[in-house]
């Protein structure tokens, strides 16, 4: 049950992670249905601008999470609360772009929309990150862990891929921007269901000597070995979410691929 619950819990983080993927294509449709060439080159510029915002963004989450989930679980007695208002909160947003062909913004304004929305559900949700880690570490024993996570990355995998190939061919059956609309409303239901599967969480009471905030932020940066971890995930990290957005709309734009050719490239990476 604990395996079926985890797997179900992340589908819908899965599948909402996918419909943010193809999320950003709706300012490309805004664009056509303007055939205006000055503000296709303007969206275009404005996408790009929002995939740097976008692999910012992620070095950020990357930082705030060292030594912090001690803090952050100290502060707030019980962490089930905060992970379930900020999920919540953080994904229902994703209405938003839904809603977003009945607003009548030009394409400049659809996408710093757009932007608006990704920033604020990533500042929502962001500091969910911590409190859940210190969760998994609480609820499941070291002893199992391994396997646990084994089989939970393993079923999240297969179901992932699936959901992916599946929204790729939607997206090329659908007209647009309906495929879209349906793809993130389907995303957002997906979410609401693994908040709820939160709420069947069982978390453990653990007492923890105080630490200040600034001593558990700290902590972790006087080890050499992890500072020199550190520094080689920034650079990692750094080398591949800088470039990785702009490959998707180099597919659709420059390669004219298909949505499912691009849910099969991205199964098969």
């Amino acid at each position: 049950g604990g395996h079926v619950d985890g797997a179900a819990l992340h589908l819908g983080a899965q599948l909402l992670g996918r419909a943010l993927q193809h999320g950003g294509q709706l300012a490309r449709l805004f664009a056509q249905a303007r055939e205006h060439g000055d503000d296709a080159r303007e969206a275009l510029l404005a996408r790009q601008r929002r995939g740097q915002r976008r692999a910012l963004a992620h070095q950020h989450q990357r930082v705030e999470r060292v030594g912090a989930h001690r803090a952050v679980a100290q502060r707030l007695g019980r962490r089930l609360p905060f992970i379930i208002v900020s999920t919540f909160l953080g994904r229902s947003l994703w209405l938003l772009p839904v809603a977003l062909p009945f607003l009548d913004l030009a394409p400049p304004q659809a996408v710093y929309f757009l932007v608006a929305v990704v920033a604020a559900s990533s500042l929502i949700q962001s500091p969910a990150g911590p409190p859940w880690i210190s969760l998994m570490a609480d609820a499941v024993p070291e002893r199992v862990r391994g396997r646990y996570f084994g089989l939970r990355n393993a079923i999240v995998g297969v179901v992932s891929q699936a959901v992916g190939l599946a929204g790729g061919a939607l997206l090329d059956r659908l007209p647009e921007p309906l495929g879209f609309q349906v793809v993130m409303a389907v995303a957002v239901l997906f979410a609401w269901t693994g908040v709820h599967l939160y709420t069947r969480y069982h978390e453990p009471v653990v007492v923890r000597p105080r630490v200040g905030f600034t001593d558990s932020l700290l902590a972790p940066l006087r080890d050499p070995v992890f500072r020199r971890f550190l520094v080689f995930s920034t650079y990692w990290s750094a080398s591949v979410w800088i470039g990785s957005p702009f490959v998707i709309p180099y597919f659709l734009k420059n390669l004219q691929m298909t949505y499912t050719q691009i849910a099969i490239w991205s199964a098969i990476g």
